[in-house]
């Protein structure tokens, strides 16, 4: 029997990078009692409080929230590496996301935390900066990763709207590092000889550990609202390189955007393992301020963008 005294939450996205360590995290708190697992992909090890099902976010979950009484969804199942197939990339993305609603409204869910993205504001020259919780989402409709944490959103806040019951948490986190960081920015800068675009923007950071702080700091006070996630300060892009101990080679952003596009088509990964248009990320600035999840919560960062970037660093170079 479930003790009432505890709380069962489920994790969609559980064997990808946040997924894996929100499950340790969540384990070792008192006051969860079970924590169930949803991915395509298996985990990389047990835990004494953890259920994994294997399956489709897709698929439907109501019968599962149902078995396990499960309270509260931390929704991160994510295509998070494009894909040529977009048609895919998007019904996995959206339909996963309106599945998750939709699963809530049939169980005793009383909360979503989601893990959107700060690219949901879009990668524009007229940003703001910084990007607040009330700067407008405008992820670009050429790059499926930032147009569906748009429209993911837009749908969470029609959910909302519709059933107040349920409070949806939201967070719009900057870039993720720390030991497990690996996605194309990383594999990107560890090229020896690393392409980068002449005048690329600064890229702000948050530490993995400092993530996952705020995602429990959220479900355990029952915080509802979007918030920025980024820590103090920023990075250059040929600073980081160097600190990698790689080779900036700067080249005209057009160039770049060109030769990536034909390797992206012919299916080459030797500049980065994105479509060109989330290069636009590395030019146009998308810095977020942290003020309001400062404000609303007490939450204080344990590390700098600096400090953040140079514990993967440091980590990388341990294993060299």
């Amino acid at each position: 029997m479930n003790d009432p005294d505890l709380r069962n939450v489920l994790v969609t996205g559980s064997s990808g990078y946040i997924g894996s360590k929100l499950v340790d995290l969540l384990d070792g708190k008192p006051d969860i009692g079970r924590i169930v697992g949803v991915d395509v992909k298996a985990p990389t090890r047990e835990r004494e409080k953890f259920k994994f099902l294997k399956r489709d976010i897709r698929e439907p979950l109501t019968e599962a929230l149902r078995e396990f009484d499960i309270n509260a969804i931390f929704h991160l199942a994510f295509v998070k590496i494009p894909i040529h197939d977009k048609s895919l990339m998007e019904d996995i993305n959206i339909n996963g996301a309106l599945n998750v609603m939709r699963s809530s409204l049939e169980s005793n869910v009383r909360q979503i935390i989601y893990a959107s993205s700060a690219t949901a504001y879009g990668f524009h020259r007229d940003n703001d900066n910084p990007l607040t919780e009330s700067s407008p989402l405008r992820g670009n409709d050429s790059y499926i990763y930032t147009k569906d944490k748009k429209l993911i959103e837009a749908h969470f806040e029609t959910f909302s709207a519709e059933h107040p019951e349920i409070r949806v948490s939201i967070v719009r986190p900057v870039f993720v590092v720390g030991k497990g960081f690996d996605d194309p920015l990383s594999e990107h800068l560890l090229d020896k000889f690393c392409l980068i675009p002449t005048r690329a923007c600064e890229l702000q950071f948050v530490h993995e550990d400092d993530m996952m702080d705020i995602l429990y700091l959220l479900y355990s006070k029952g915080i509802s609202g979007a918030f920025n996630v980024g820590s103090s300060g920023t990075l250059s892009f040929p600073e980081m390189v160097r600190m990698v101990g790689s080779w900036p080679v700067a080249i005209p952003f057009q160039l770049l955007y060109g030769i990536n596009s034909v390797a992206w088509t012919l299916r080459l990964t030797f500049i980065s393992e994105e479509p060109s248009p989330g290069l636009l990320g590395l030019r146009y600035p998308w810095i977020v301020s942290s003020e309001k999840l400062k404000r609303e919560t007490g939450f204080e960062y344990r590390y700098t963008s600096r400090e953040a970037f140079q514990d993967w660093v440091d980590h990388v170079k341990s294993k060299a």
